[in-house]
């Protein structure tokens, strides 16, 4: 796979990536109003750059939608000593939900993840997003909730939704909380539980 990051007049530098997926060009804005064209293997460089200046005011109006959602950017700088104590008092609580609600999990590890809050394996193993520090208490409580209910359910059908509301009171509105108000910036560190 093939990436660039190439500035566009009038939209600052954006990334291009080749993909042997993709059937088509595409644009993606993400909610920190970065964009990404992506391009399949039998179209060029050259086209994608072409296609994304027939797209650019689609691009600038659609970019201007994503900076007035007033996304608070994390900063992945955490002082680690706070970090350490943030992470123990989180698996603490994630130990006596876990127990309380019956739930069965593999090992826990913290992690400064780009994209997600949390993640459960097929195995049960539960990954905690290190930016979870920034975030209230109410939406550290429904990330943890959330994952231990993937130990059990391992999918978002509407039986999940009903289940982790059956814990997490206004789970879909505090995902949605979660999900609008933080841009998540990635960097990579990682710590274990078992």
């Amino acid at each position: 796979m093939y990436t660039e990051n190439i500035k566009i007049d009038g939209l600052g530098h954006l990334l291009y990536r080749q993909s042997k997926r993709a059937k088509k060009i595409s644009i993606s804005i993400y909610k920190n109003g970065d964009v990404c064209v992506t391009f399949p293997n039998k179209s060029t460089l050259k086209e994608a750059i072409k296609f994304t200046y027939f797209k650019k005011k689609w691009i600038q109006k659609n970019r201007l939608k994503s900076n007035k959602l007033g996304l608070k950017p994390l900063d992945p700088n955490i002082n680690p000593d706070l970090l350490k104590l943030f992470q123990v008092a989180i698996f603490k609580r994630l130990q006596k939900s876990a127990q309380k609600y019956n739930f069965n999990y593999g090992r826990v590890v913290f992690k400064t993840m780009s994209s997600r809050w949390g993640s459960c394996s097929t195995s049960n193993n539960i990954s905690l997003n290190n930016f979870l520090y920034y975030v209230g208490y109410d939406l550290q409580d429904y990330v943890i909730k959330h994952e231990l209910m993937h130990t059990k359910i391992k999918n978002h059908s509407a039986f999940f939704w009903k289940e982790l509301e059956a814990i997490c009171e206004n789970s879909k509105r505090k995902r949605f909380l979660i999900n609008s108000s933080f841009l998540i910036r990635p960097k990579n560190k990682s710590i274990n539980f078992d």
